[in-house]
């Protein structure tokens, strides 16, 4: 359970850089 927060985080982060770009 300790590896949860990535499930959010990672997808949350990768999503922000892709807006910057746009």
């Amino acid at each position: 359970m300790k590896q949860f927060p990535y499930m959010i985080f990672l997808p949350w982060l990768w999503w922000r850089e892709s807006e910057r770009i746009q």
